[in-house]
C-alpha cells in the first residue's frame, strides 16, 4: 500500500496517516520502510524527487507513531539496562543461524532467480512504482550485508523479523520477474493480454504455499486439541464476576490464558521479553505469596493495582508453596482441581466487607473468612 502510494503521488499527509498506521501494526517494517523509501527517492531522476513531500509524510508518521515508540523504548532501548533491552540487542543462536547466507540463496529457490530477473525488469523499465520497488530492494540487500558483517561481532538485532521483511520484498521483485515471464509467453505465443500471466501461474501452482505446506505434520506448533474445560470455566468465571480493569497475579499458565480468554491484565506474563521493571513486578509477586504483613501487601499490590491472586500449580512449585492460606488476607472466591482465585482483601478505613467465597461452579454459598 505504502508502495502504491508513493508511486502513484498521493498526497503527503495521506503517505503520512497509511505510514503511521503501518507503525502500529509491525514497528520494526515502519522503520525500514523510511529508509527503503528514502533510498527510492535517491533512484529518481534529480528533477522528479520530491524530498519535502517525503519528509513532511515521514513526520506525519511519526508523529502517529510516537506513543508506541515511547513505549517500546521504555523496556527495549538499546541503552537501557535489563532483560528486556539484552533480549531485543543482545547476540543469539536465532541471529547467528540466519546470518548463514543460504537464507537468502538456495533456500528461496525458483524465487530467488524470479527475483534477479524482476530486479533487471524494474531497473531497465525505471517507472515511478518500479524505482519504489527498486528502493526496498536495495535496502533490504544493504541491510543483509550489514548485518552479516555485524555477526561476525555476535550483533545481530531481531533477526526474525528482517529475514521476514527481506523476504516479502524479494517476493515482491520475484513477482515482477514472474510477470515479465508472462509477458514474453504472451509475445511468443501470440496470445492476448493476460492469457499468458494465467499460463504462468498455473504452471507455478505446484510450488505455492499451500500445495506442499501440511501443518499437521510439518509445523511444531500445530495443535487440534481442544481447550481444557477447566481452564474455560475459571476464564468465563472472571469475564462474568471481576470488572475489565482488574488485575491479576498468576502463575506462567494462567497468566498466559487469562489475558487471552478472559481479557483481563496481569502483573506478569512468563519472562520472555520481560518488562524494564520486571525485577520490581517479581517483588511484588514474592511479598503477596509470602508476607503475612497485611499493610505491606496493601502497599505493593497498590503499586500496579493488582486486585486478584490465582494460585496455580506452576506458582506454588516456585514459591514451595503447597496448602496456601491466608483468612484475613484474601477472600477465596473461586476454586477447582486446576487453580485457586482469591480476592486482596482491603483494610483500614477503605475496608470491605469480605467477598462472598464460591464453589467450583462459581455459585456462592455464603461468606468464609479462610481458604
Amino acid at each position: 500500500m505504502v508502495m502504491g502510494m508513493r508511486a502513484r503521488g498521493a498526497r503527503w499527509w495521506i503517505q503520512g496517516l497509511t505510514l503511521g498506521l503501518l507503525a502500529w501494526v509491525f514497528v520494526v517494517n515502519f522503520g525500514y520502510t523510511l529508509v527503503a523509501l528514502t533510498v527510492g527517492e535517491f533512484l529518481r531522476p534529480r528533477h522528479a524527487r520530491r524530498w519535502y513531500k517525503l519528509a513532511a509524510a515521514s513526520v506525519v508518521g511519526c508523529l502517529v507513531a510516537t506513543p508506541l515508540i515511547l513505549n517500546l523504548a521504555r523496556d527495549y532501548s538499546p541503552f537501557g539496562a535489563g532483560d528486556s533491552p539484552a533480549q531485543v540487542w543482545a547476540p543469539g543462536a536465532l541471529g547467528m543461524r540466519l546470518a548463514l547466507p543460504h537464507w537468502v540463496t538456495t533456500d528461496f529457490g525458483l524465487l530467488l532467480v524470479l527475483a534477479v530477473a524482476g530486479g533487471f525488469v524494474l531497473a531497465r523499465r525505471a517507472r515511478p512504482r518500479d524505482r519504489v520497488v527498486l528502493g526496498f530492494l536495495v535496502t533490504v540487500c544493504t541491510l543483509w550485508l550489514l548485518q552479516e558483517f555485524l555477526a561476525l561481532f555476535g550483533f545481530y538485532p531481531e533477526p526474525d523479523d528482517f529475514h521476514y521483511f527481506l523476504r516479502f520484498v524479494v517476493a515482491i521483485v520475484g513477482g515482477a520477474g514472474l510477470a515479465a515471464v508472462a509477458r514474453h509467453v504472451e509475445a511468443w505465443q501470440g496470445l492476448s493480454l493476460c492469457q499468458g500471466h494465467l499460463i504462468v501461474l498455473a504452471a507455478c501452482l505446484p510450488l505455492t504455499f499451500p500445495a506442499y505446506w501440511d501443518p499437521p505434520s510439518m509445523d511444531r506448533y500445530w495443535d487440534t486439541s481442544p481447550i481444557d474445560e477447566r481452564i474455560s470455566d475459571y476464564a468465563r468465571w472472571i469475564r462474568d464476576n471481576t470488572p475489565p480493569d482488574a488485575v491479576f497475579l498468576g502463575g506462567p499458565s494462567s497468566s498466559s490464558w487469562i489475558p487471552v480468554l478472559a481479557g483481563r491484565r496481569v502483573l506478569l506474563a512468563g519472562d520472555s521479553r520481560p518488562p524494564v521493571d520486571y525485577v520490581q513486578r517479581k517483588h511484588v509477586e514474592r511479598v503477596m505469596l509470602i508476607s503475612r504483613d497485611p499493610d505491606l501487601i496493601q502497599k505493593v499490590a497498590r503499586r500496579y493495582g493488582v486486585t486478584y491472586l490465582v494460585i496455580d500449580r506452576g506458582l506454588m512449585r516456585e514459591y514451595d508453596i503447597w496448602r496456601f492460606k491466608r483468612p484475613g488476607l484474601y477472600d477465596v472466591l473461586y476454586r477447582s482441581k486446576l487453580i485457586k482465585i482469591m480476592g486482596v482483601r482491603k483494610t483500614g478505613p477503605t475496608g470491605h466487607e469480605p467477598a462472598p467465597r464460591l464453589d467450583p461452579q462459581g455459585v456462592a454459598r455464603g461468606t468464609n473468612h479462610g481458604s
